[in-house]
């Protein structure tokens, strides 16, 4: 059996406010072998309890309630090696150094670049890969 399993396929929770970016998000992560799973909010998506699910997060920084920052800090608590990759409508450079130095992986301008992301989230989850096999005895 070559195809995989939907167990083998790295879940990446996509959280946006945004139903149309969040659906093109999602499409495009299906369509290249991803399992995708959507949340319209910060508070939905924790209290789904996803990140224990999760391989990668995808999340904006603007939305009502818990702001892309406030949602990096609840996981940072709960799953402090669960990569996280910011969307932001208003992106400068200032604001991407913040987000790094937060702990994003990426911090990427909407409407985001289909291989932006793509590229950030394969970095993601070597980055998970790589802390993983150096964190095992």
């Amino acid at each position: 059996m070559n195809g995989k399993t939907s167990a083998d396929k790295p879940r990446i929770a996509v959280v946006d406010d945004d139903s149309s970016m969040r659906q093109s998000i999602v499409r495009l992560l299906r369509a290249t072998g991803f399992l995708p799973v959507s949340f319209a909010s910060g508070e939905s998506f924790l209290q789904a309890q996803a990140t224990k699910q999760s391989a990668c997060v995808v999340v904006d920084l603007t939305m009502p309630g818990l702001s892309g920052f406030e949602v990096r800090l609840e996981l940072a608590k709960s799953e402090p090696g669960l990569p996280v990759i910011l969307l932001t409508a208003h992106a400068d450079p200032a604001l991407c150094v913040i987000a790094k130095r937060q702990g994003f992986v990426a911090c990427l301008p909407k409407p985001v670049v289909p291989s932006d992301l793509l590229s950030a989230i394969t970095q993601a989850l070597r980055q998970t890969r790589s802390f993983t096999s150096s964190a095992a005895p």
